[in-house]
């Protein structure tokens, strides 16, 4: 994590995107894949329809891989990768709120084109809409709405995921 100023990095410092922004990109995808608030429960058929629309491989490798000791799924944008370990997968097809928030999560970095941004000013301190994992989560919550309802944020929050 890198701190600077007041705030603290969680990800990657990238383009300044406003939450406006976030959730205009979010509801595009949403749109453009007609999910809707039954999505949760056909995951399986969601993410064959990713890969199908877009191209996007979900890489799925066991979960001792070891790249899964940095980060619980990763996103790679210039490879339009998304790499989940198999647990979270199969998670993720038998509709848990949590795993389908992740993969949606990494959706964001794909979505919204993180590759890191090297600041030529470092006496500008960075701020949240500048940072990769707060982008990935916001277009994650949006995109969530559409997929699992509403009250998705609810049903999440009593099962302590948040």
């Amino acid at each position: 994590m890198t701190e600077t100023g007041d705030y603290m990095l969680r990800g990657k410092r990238v383009p300044f995107l406003s939450d406006q922004d976030i959730y205009m990109v979010a509801q595009g995808v949403a749109k453009f894949f007609g999910c809707k608030a039954k999505t949760l429960q056909a995951m399986g058929f969601f993410i064959e329809d990713i890969q199908h629309k877009m191209p996007i491989v979900i890489d799925v490798r066991n979960d001792n891989d070891p790249i899964f000791l940095v980060a619980r799924a990763l996103c790679d944008p210039r490879e339009a990768k998304i790499t989940l370990p198999e647990t979270l997968y199969l998670r993720i097809t038998d509709g848990d709120t949590e795993a389908a928030f992740v993969l949606c999560h990494e959706l964001g970095h794909f979505f919204l084109g993180h590759d890191p941004v090297l600041h030529m000013e470092p006496d500008v301190p960075p701020c949240k809409n500048e940072n990769s994992e707060y982008q990935a989560d916001l277009f994650a919550e949006w995109m969530m709405q559409r997929i699992a309802g509403k009250d998705w944020r609810k049903a999440a929050v009593q099962l302590n995921l948040f």
